[in-house]
C-alpha cells in the first residue's frame, strides 16, 4: 500500500500477487494429481474385485454322486453284507478338484471309500471304489445315504461337502437284496 491519499490501489500488494499465481499454477497439478489417483483406485478396485471372484470361484465345490455298476458282494453272513464297487463321482463345478475321501452312513447302511485321492477335471465323471455294509436286519430297498466328500478345491484348502446318494432301484439295491436274502 502506498502512503498517498491520491492513489487508490486496486488489487492486492505484489506478495499477495505472487502467492496466487502461485497458487494458480498449483491448481492444474492439484487436478493431475485427483485424477490419477481416481485412475489409480478405479484400477486398484477392479483388481481387488478380479482377485475376489477369482477366490470365490475356486473355493466352489460342485460334486455330483451315483451308483457305479452293479457290486460286488465281498463278505458278511446273515445278519450284515458287505457290497464292493465303484460310486460314481461328477465335478460339475468350475475347476478341478482332488477328492481325498467319502464316506457315509443312514439306517443299515455304512459307505466308504477305499481308494486314493483322485483329481477330477471340470465337467469329467469319474468312478472310486467303496465298500458298503449292509444291515440286513431294516431289509432292503436301501435308502438314500448321505455321504460325506472332502475335497482339495483349486485354491489348495480341503472342504467338506455332503451329497445324497441314492441307491434304490439301482445295482447295489439289487445286490444287497441278493445278498441278504439266502436263496435268490
Amino acid at each position: 500500500m502506498t502512503d498517498d491519499p491520491r492513489i487508490i490501489e486496486i488489487g492486492p500488494p505484489d506478495e499477495d500477487r505472487a502467492d496466487r499465481r502461485r497458487a494458480g499454477v498449483s491448481v492444474p497439478l492439484v487436478a493431475v494429481v485427483l485424477v490419477a489417483g481416481a485412475a489409480g483406485g478405479a484400477v486398484l478396485g477392479a483388481r481387488w474385485e478380479h482377485d475376489r471372484t477369482r477366490r470365490e470361484r475356486s473355493a466352489v465345490v460342485t460334486l455330483v454322486l451315483q451308483p457305479g455298476e452293479t457290486p460286488r458282494h465281498t463278505g458278511g453272513n446273515l445278519l450284515r453284507t458287505q457290497l464292493t464297487g465303484p460310486v460314481l463321482l461328477i465335478n460339475a463345478g468350475p475347476l478341478p478338484v482332488e477328492v481325498r475321501a467319502f464316506q457315509g452312513a443312514a439306517t443299515g447302511i455304512t459307505l466308504t471309500g477305499i481308494e486314493r485321492q483322485r483329481r477330477i477335471a471340470p465337467g469329467v465323471a469319474t468312478t472310486m471304489e467303496a465298500v458298503a455294509v449292509v444291515d440286513c436286519n431294516p431289509g432292503v430297498p436301501l435308502a438314500p445315504v448321505p455321504v460325506d466328500v472332502w475335497v482339495t478345491t483349486d485354491d489348495g484348502v480341503t472342504r467338506q461337502t455332503r451329497q445324497l446318494l441314492g441307491l434304490k432301484g439301482t445295482g447295489w439295491d439289487d445286490a444287497a437284496s441278493r445278498a441278504c436274502t439266502p436263496g435268490l
